[in-house]
Parts: structure tokens; sequence; C-alpha cells
């Protein structure tokens, strides 16, 4: 990575295979470069291709889209956080969709779901400061502004299920999204809160992307199947973080 960096220091995104977080976490961490595609399996070409088409359009304000996971023809609903009593409504729609596609591990992931869900409202607005939150985490918000409002978006066909959240905030420091998923895979963060919901929702999802543009927004895409990369013994899904 060192050298990665030395060559190419405009580099948007360092790809690596390894067999364990462990050993990649640790020099991304180092370097501090927390741009990266992580997975156990080869990188192929439609997976390469898919990658730069969402570096080229979503790094921008626009929300994500799931036409490359799902086919046009896939029924995908989009729609708003405007206040704190849209995340029930919203995450019982999602959850509904995981139990129908036949999606396993539904109890850990809907944790994960719901905590992220909440996070893109209560900790994506901030105050004048640009780093307190404006809201404390649980209390009835009856009104959002409307550039806090959250967009979700998901979808399923054939047994997979496509679900993006994206906040307007991108007040999100990429190496402490790091840093906290680093200290869950080791024994460091048993006790630890923070980072939990990124930890489930990356170690039960077929992919997870944390898309991250400063000032714009914070988006994650989650992909999840009966027969994902999670039900695998032994092997853990792919993990872009940018």
């Amino acid at each position: 990575m060192h050298t990665l960096q030395q060559s190419f220091p405009h580099s948007r995104l360092i790809g690596i295979t390894s067999q364990s977080p462990d050993i990649y976490l640790p020099l991304a961490l180092e370097t501090e470069h927390y741009s990266l595609l992580w997975q156990q399996d080869i990188l192929n070409p439609h997976q390469l291709a898919l990658l730069l088409d969402e570096i080229t359009h979503y790094t921008t304000a626009e929300t994500a889209s799931l036409q490359p996971y799902l086919s046009a023809d896939a029924q995908v609903t989009t729609t708003l956080i405007r206040k704190s009593d849209d995340i029930a409504r919203i995450f019982q729609a999602i959850y509904t969709l995981l139990k129908e596609g036949g999606v396993q591990e539904t109890n850990d992931l809907s944790t994960a779901l719901m905590e992220a869900l909440t996070n893109s409202v209560y900790h994506a607005p901030k105050q004048a400061d640009g780093v307190t939150d404006k809201y404390k985490k649980g209390e009835p918000l009856e009104t959002l502004l409307p550039e806090e409002y959250v967009t979700v978006r998901y979808g399923s066909e054939n047994g997979r299920v496509g679900i993006v959240i994206s906040d307007q905030g991108g007040k999100l420091p990429p190496g402490l999204v790091m840093k906290a998923m680093s200290r869950h895979w080791g024994e460091d963060g048993l006790l630890d809160t923070d980072g939990r919901g990124f930890y489930l929702m990356h170690l039960l999802s077929e992919q997870l992307t944390i898309r991250i543009v400063p000032n714009v927004k914070t988006e994650l895409v989650m992909i999840h199947s009966q027969t994902g990369v999670s039900n695998r013994d032994g092997l853990r899904p792919p993990l872009i973080l940018y």
C-alpha cells in the first residue's frame, strides 16, 4: 500500500484481495488510505465495471440506483424520512421484504438496519460547529428540515434484496468508520457500540458499500440474498469504502 500511494498519489481506490481483514485494516489505518475495495475472491471484470460506474455516477448528491444489482424490471421503492416516525414505517417495509425474499439471519440484520436508519436521521445533521449532533438520538422529531431528509431506496428480485440509505450530511470521517470496524473484527471491540451497525451489515450482507462524499452525503448500499457470501462458511463478503 505504501508503494501504491507513492506511485499513484491521486488514486481514488485501492483494491485488495486477502484472506483476512486483519491483514489490510492495519495497513489502511497506518497509511491513512481509507478508500478500499476488499474481498477474498479475485476481482472479476463485471465487478470492476460496476465499481467504476458507481464512482463515476454516485460521488455527487445523486442517490445510488439499484439497477446495477437488480434488473430494470425489478420493483424498487424510493421514499424519504421526513420525521422520526418514518423510521419505523420504512424499517418494517424493508424487514418484510427481507423475510419474503428468504434472506437468512434477519434478526441480527434487522438490528443493523434499524441502527443505520436511525443514525442517518440523528447523526447526520450537525450544529453550527459541524461536529456536534443537532438532535439527541431517540427524541421525537415532528419535522426535519428539507436538507436533513434521508432518501431510502429498496427493492427485490428473485430472492435478492437491495437497500440504499442516503443522508445529506457527509460528515462521517472514513477513517473513523474503518477504525471502528477494525476493532469489531478483533477482540478490542467486543464491548464497543461505535461501528457495530457497520460491522453487522458487512458481516450479513452479500456486499456492503459505504460511500462518503464530504459535506454532501453518506450513503450505504446493502445487497442481500438467500445464497449471499455471508452464508458461506469461512468467506466474508466484499467491503467497499470510499
